[in-house]
């Protein structure tokens, strides 16, 4: 089953790891309000969420693959 959720960037960042120095990481993270709540969302940087930024308004797309629960980011009005 797939759920869309719209929502506002209220925060981007770089995730902090332990092993990894935040300057080489290739992961981005966001904090986004939305009906549900507020919800943070940490991905692989890729085309579709590099541009997005503070303020933007999203769409967060959550899905079962494979018994994992997958999670998407994309900016409104982009999804297809």
């Amino acid at each position: 089953m797939m759920k869309k959720i719209e929502g506002k960037v209220l925060k981007v960042f770089i995730p902090e790891n332990d092993n990894t120095n935040i300057y080489n990481s290739n992961k981005i993270g966001f904090q986004v309000e939305t009906t549900e709540g507020i919800k943070e969302i940490i991905q692989l940087q890729n085309e579709k969420n590099i541009n997005i930024m503070k303020e933007d308004k999203v769409i967060i797309t959550e899905q079962i693959v494979d018994n994992n629960k997958v999670i998407d980011i994309e900016l409104l009005g982009e999804t297809r």
